[in-house]
């Protein structure tokens, strides 16, 4: 079938900051939660076909875990290998990160040492509905988007390896990271794969799935902060910015 200019115009950036022009938070189509019958070759055949773009990329933002599983078939389209393979034997490797793998979708499939997921308490924000059930999902479907099993500590590897400070050995160079952590037109507050304030200096994300809560962060002085919880309702974000207060004596009898 013949595709919209507004789809064959989507390129890698528009992707990386969430500005393809569709199948996102508020126009419908961010289907990684749909379809679990379908791999990834068919649910991206269904989405295209399903939720054609109604967008020009460029000019809107809208939060795609859609648009980062297509980054993931285009690292398995450029290397060869699979995505799981290439970023744990390149990207994660440099950090020194060995423990990292994607999860599986079942309880059965849990990953040694994994814990195990909590969902009794998922409420989606502004509803009565729930996440659902942690072992619903199709985690390992979502690889190149939220389907990684870490501990905190891997994740502050990743950071401290990114940030752009001369304290520890980089994998990127100084031009990527002020591209990672700069604002697009559509929105200003999201880079590629951070959200950013502070004139840049500092950045951070957050996760939720059904069963768990996740932030990482660096701040404007330069701690990073990485929590991690396996139930939901649980302001991880908070709980980071008290530790990292702590850390730093910002203000007195600031608690951990």
């Amino acid at each position: 079938m013949a595709y919209s200019t507004n789809l064959t115009s989507i390129t890698i950036d528009h992707l990386l900051t969430h500005t393809s022009g569709g199948w996102g938070d508020g126009i419908g189509g961010d289907t990684m939660f749909d379809r679990t019958d379908l791999d990834h070759d068919g649910l991206i055949t269904w989405t295209i076909d399903t939720f054609p773009q109604v967008n020009a990329p460029g000019t809107i933002f809208a939060y795609s875990n859609f648009g980062y599983c297509l980054l993931g078939r285009i690292i398995e389209r450029a290397t060869g290998m699979s995505y799981e393979a290439w970023v744990a034997g390149n990207t994660l490797s440099q950090c020194g990160i060995t423990g990292m793998q994607i999860a599986g979708d079942s309880l059965s499939e849990r990953a040694d040492d994994e814990v195990v997921y909590d969902g009794t308490n998922a409420p989606i924000e502004g509803t009565s509905k729930s996440l659902g059930d942690p072992y619903g999902i199709p985690v390992r479907r979502m690889d190149a988007h939220g389907g990684w099993i870490a501990t905190a500590t891997d994740l502050l590897r990743v950071l401290v390896h990114t940030d752009g400070l001369d304290t520890s050995y980089d994998i990127i160079i100084a031009d990527s990271v002020t591209n990672m952590t700069t604002g697009t037109m559509a929105n200003p507050g999201y880079g590629r794969g951070w959200g950013i304030a502070t004139a840049g200096s500092k950045w951070g994300h957050t996760g939720r799935l059904a069963g768990t809560e996740s932030v990482v962060s660096k701040q404007a002085g330069g701690i990073c902060f990485a929590v991690i919880a396996n139930g939901n309702d649980i302001d991880t974000n908070q709980l980071g910015l008290d530790m990292a207060n702590a850390v730093d004596d910002w203000g007195p009898g600031t608690p951990l």
